[in-house]
């Protein structure tokens, strides 16, 4: 599969996520796959990263979601 995506980008601390197009990942393994997202929703640990970043410390640039 080619091609970009959106994506939900972490921009730290006290900062707004920014949706940016990134490149679709690729399979490396056997076992991985790449799925069509029909939908999507914002887990409490990632809203718990954005009110407070000490809870679950990433850096700038992740991409939110699991």
């Amino acid at each position: 599969m080619e091609g970009t995506m959106l994506a939900a980008i972490f921009g730290g601390p006290k900062k707004p996520l920014s949706l940016e197009q990134r490149p679709i990942p690729k399979i490396q393994k056997d076992t991985d796959v790449i799925l069509q997202v029909g939908g999507v929703g914002i887990c409490g640990s990632d809203i718990s990263m954005l009110e407070d970043f000490r809870k679950h410390p990433a850096l700038p640039g992740v991409i939110f979601g699991h």
